[in-house]
């Protein structure tokens, strides 16, 4: 028969017409739905199928190669297609929901649910905005990321991997081309990128035209990674062969945009930083802010203020520190006094990198004292492609593929290595990678029975709170183990109540970029080249930098109820195991998961002291 229910349509056997009984029998009792737990499992399949089908690149790098021949695409048609879809997914996950009773689900099977209305509500939601028009990002733009996906992601073992890797270098001119067409169509809607952010980009494509062939363009790593055994003849045809559309096609598509924005798009792009001063731009800003924290009733105001407030509770701890060490006048005498020592920075790029990788030496070492559950999938300590370190921040994590057995990956930025403090290197190796994102990345991938989506989701509250969160259980741990580290460990906490700061004074309330510059300086341990790199990072995601100390003390404060409400049954490592067996999900749904785990009431949010006093 063909039955058509309100998460699916499925035509079986034909769609034939179903027989009448013989009046002598019974009638057959009509099909009954899918079980409510299924239906949810089909939901979950659906929503995955359509963010894949999108973003292959992204699903490629999930260890989902459905789509490994194919590129991103975009341009007003793709996109109001998939906005349908999206809308269509999420009127059926509503539906499922008005239609089920009380326990109808476990509880995995209604957080599934409840984060897909979420997830989708807000994709929706940006859809409508189309943010794709004015895309244009010196971070994570096309011109940042695909280069990088091909020299690390897109898979390289057999023939048909290099087949497909040249289908989606040829699919490059076409999203290029696309590219172009929706940022024109941003331009007539009065909606652009600010300046800054242009001109950065124009740098990097500026260096894209200076390759003088294939092997040398940004694209040139990938004619490294041909199969070992395709054999030498094979080899030599198929690095000519992709040298060709590389250079013919690839590149010539890329100087296109670079004109582009060089001749056309940067006399029209926004002057100003904050995304509020943009048509349209205050609505947006919102969607972010609450995308970000996952706390709806958060007001930019708030935010603004509780940055100011963690910032002059780590500022006195830094003074005093700085005091016990011959040092008066403040956090900032103090690190003053750290930067000016020429012993506090590496002599070269292999002496930074070291730092980062003895760092996590010792905190492998203490792990156990703290989690009573560690991941499987192991990560590795990279340097940062040279190709992308002059606009990256000072390190990330790249996570890694438990289906493809490719270990996570702790990316060091290296560049002026000789301007970037090393008693930072302990702080950023912990929040970046353990006991930071890797294990939450890492263990999330071991969660039997989720839906992928789940295990592969990001919210950024949860992620980057957790990040911030490690640091401060590293001070706890004892992980810090002079003045100086503990000083860079306080400098990041204050980098990151400064980020509240400067993102709500940016974007909402009418900052410029040098106003942002200077409140950094006077208030990070951060070196310049850093905090130019931060604050424009903050411009181009607005309300990305508010999710770290948001989610770091509302992650505080539950850990403060749960420890009161236990008392001497209380362990910290149980405590971290429910905040991690759940996956990445808003703050409001880690509360009820860990309360309903850990046995314990309703968890009402309140202040916490931001650092850990000596």
């Amino acid at each position: 028969m063909c039955l058509t229910v309100g998460w699916l349509a499925v035509c079986t056997s034909g769609c034939a017409t179903q027989q009448q009984p013989a009046p002598d029998r019974p009638a057959e009792p009509t099909a009954s739905p899918p079980a409510a737990s299924d239906q949810v499992a089909l939901l979950s399949e659906r929503y995955w199928d359509v963010l894949a089908e999108q973003h292959p690149e992204w699903a490629t790098q999930a260890g989902d190669h459905r789509f490994d021949d194919q590129l991103t695409q975009t341009g007003p048609e793709v996109q109001a297609a998939f906005a349908q879809r999206l809308e269509l997914l999420l009127q059926d996950v509503k539906a499922l929901q008005a239609s089920l009773s009380d326990g109808a689900l476990d509880v995995q099977e209604a957080i599934t649910l409840d984060l897909l209305h979420h997830q989708l509500d807000e994709a929706v939601a940006f859809a409508a905005l189309k943010t794709w028009t004015y895309d244009v990002d010196q971070m994570n733009g096309p011109q940042a990321n695909l280069p990088y996906f091909f020299a690390t992601y897109h898979p390289m073992k057999t023939l048909a991997d290099v087949e497909n890797a040249e289908r989606r270098l040829r699919a490059m001119v076409t999203f290029v081309d696309q590219h172009i067409a929706s940022l024109r169509l941003g331009l007539d809607a009065r909606q652009t990128a600010p300046k800054v952010v242009t001109e950065r980009v124009i740098a990097q494509l500026d260096r894209f035209a200076a390759s003088t062939d294939a092997t040398s363009s940004p694209f040139g790593p990938l004619l490294n990674r041909l199969p070992s055994d395709l054999g030498d003849d094979a080899k030599t045809q198929w690095t000519t062969r992709l040298s060709s559309v590389i250079v013919d096609e690839v590149m010539p598509a890329w100087e296109r945009y670079r004109v582009f924005l060089q001749e056309t798009y940067l006399a029209q792009a926004r002057p100003t930083p904050g995304v509020s001063t943009m048509k349209g731009g205050a609505e947006l800003y919102a969607l972010l802010v609450r995308h970000h924290t996952t706390l709806p009733d958060l007001t930019p105001e708030q935010i603004h203020q509780r940055g100011l407030d963690a910032l002059a509770q780590i500022e006195a701890e830094m003074g005093r520190i700085g005091a016990d060490n011959g040092v008066d006048g403040g956090a900032q005498a103090y690190l003053a006094h750290l930067k000016a020592d020429k012993a506090n920075y590496a002599t070269s790029r292999e002496g930074l990198f070291s730092t980062f990788a003895g760092a996590l030496a010792r905190a492998d070492e203490k792990l156990p004292e703290a989690f009573g559950r560690l991941p499987k999938l192991p990560y590795e300590v990279k340097p940062m492609d040279a190709t992308r370190e002059k606009d990256a921040p000072a390190a990330y994590y790249q996570p890694g593929s438990a289906e493809d057995g490719r270990p996570g990956v702790f990316v060091a930025n290296l560049h002026r290595f000789e301007e970037r403090p090393t008693f930072n290197s302990d702080v950023l190796a912990f929040h970046e990678a353990v006991p930071g994102h890797h294990l939450q990345f890492a263990l999330a991938q071991e969660l039997e029975g989720l839906p992928k989506f789940r295990r592969e989701a990001y919210v950024t509250a949860y992620g980057e709170g957790w990040g911030l969160y490690s640091e401060r259980l590293c001070d706890e741990l004892g992980l810090y183990p002079t003045p100086a580290t503990r000083m860079g460990y306080l400098g990041f906490a204050a980098w990151r109540a400064v980020r509240l700061v400067v993102d709500t004074g940016m974007h909402h309330m009418g900052w410029s970029r040098q106003q942002a510059l200077d409140f950094m300086n006077a208030h990070t341990s951060l070196g310049k080249v850093d905090v130019e790199n931060e604050v424009d990072r903050y411009i181009v995601i607005p309300g990305q930098a508010l999710s770290y100390m948001t989610g770091m003390l509302h992650l505080l404060s539950l850990r403060d109820h749960v420890q009161k409400s236990l008392g001497d049954a209380y362990s910290l490592s149980a405590f971290h195991d429910a905040v991690l067996e759940v996956g990445s999900v808003p703050l409001p749904v880690l509360d009820a998961h860990v309360s309903r785990a850990l046995k314990v009431p309703p968890h009402a949010p309140h202040a916490v002291s931001v650092v850990q006093k000596r």
